[in-house]
Protein backbone atom coordinates (compact mmCIF):
# COMPACT_ATOMS: atom_id res chain seq x y z
CA UNK A 1 0.00 0.00 0.00
CA UNK A 2 2.83 2.03 0.63
CA UNK A 3 4.57 1.93 -2.86
CA UNK A 4 1.14 2.61 -4.33
CA UNK A 5 0.71 5.52 -2.06
CA UNK A 6 3.79 6.94 -3.66
CA UNK A 7 2.76 6.25 -6.81
CA UNK A 8 0.09 8.14 -6.55
CA UNK A 9 1.80 11.23 -4.88
CA UNK A 10 4.54 11.18 -7.80
CA UNK A 11 1.65 11.58 -10.42
CA UNK A 12 -0.36 14.33 -8.43
CA UNK A 13 2.40 16.14 -8.18
CA UNK A 14 4.08 15.65 -11.86
CA UNK A 15 0.15 16.92 -13.02
CA UNK A 16 0.46 19.72 -10.94
CA UNK A 17 3.99 20.98 -11.70
CA UNK A 18 2.64 20.40 -15.71
CA UNK A 19 -0.29 22.76 -15.31
CA UNK A 20 1.97 25.31 -13.94
CA UNK A 21 4.15 24.63 -16.50
CA UNK A 22 1.38 25.11 -19.25
CA UNK A 23 0.55 28.43 -17.43
CA UNK A 24 3.78 29.95 -18.00
CA UNK A 25 4.33 28.82 -21.39
CA UNK A 26 0.95 30.29 -22.31
CA UNK A 27 1.75 33.99 -21.06
CA UNK A 28 5.37 34.00 -22.69
CA UNK A 29 4.11 32.69 -26.09
CA UNK A 30 1.95 36.04 -26.97
CA UNK A 31 5.32 37.73 -27.85
CA UNK A 32 5.70 35.74 -30.69
CA UNK A 33 2.29 35.71 -31.83
CA UNK A 34 1.52 39.66 -32.08
CA UNK A 35 2.44 40.32 -35.82
CA UNK A 36 -0.28 37.53 -36.04
CA UNK A 37 -2.93 38.66 -33.93
CA UNK A 38 -2.29 42.41 -35.00
CA UNK A 39 -2.67 41.13 -39.00
CA UNK A 40 -5.82 38.94 -37.51
CA UNK A 41 -7.24 41.47 -35.80
CA UNK A 42 -6.53 44.73 -37.99
CA UNK A 43 -4.95 46.97 -35.33
CA UNK A 44 -1.98 47.55 -34.57
CA UNK A 45 0.72 46.49 -32.58
CA UNK A 46 0.11 49.05 -29.64
CA UNK A 47 -3.05 47.97 -29.61
CA UNK A 48 -2.28 43.94 -28.79
CA UNK A 49 0.67 45.02 -26.69
CA UNK A 50 -1.87 46.93 -24.46
CA UNK A 51 -4.35 44.13 -24.46
CA UNK A 52 -1.81 41.84 -23.04
CA UNK A 53 -0.54 44.01 -20.73
CA UNK A 54 -3.60 44.46 -19.14
CA UNK A 55 -4.44 40.59 -19.20
CA UNK A 56 -0.85 40.33 -17.74
CA UNK A 57 -1.52 42.96 -14.79
CA UNK A 58 -5.02 41.74 -13.96
CA UNK A 59 -3.11 38.22 -13.88
CA UNK A 60 -0.34 39.70 -11.46
CA UNK A 61 -2.58 41.82 -9.15
CA UNK A 62 -5.29 38.55 -9.06
CA UNK A 63 -2.63 35.67 -7.77
CA UNK A 64 -2.37 36.95 -4.21
CA UNK A 65 -6.25 37.03 -3.88
CA UNK A 66 -6.32 33.96 -5.26
CA UNK A 67 -3.70 32.13 -3.34
CA UNK A 68 -5.67 33.63 -0.08
CA UNK A 69 -8.96 32.11 -1.34
CA UNK A 70 -7.65 28.60 -1.76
Amino acid sequence: MGEDNKAGNRSTLALILAVGLLGMMGGSLMGPVLPALSNNFGVGFGSVGLVITVYAATTAISFPFMGFFT
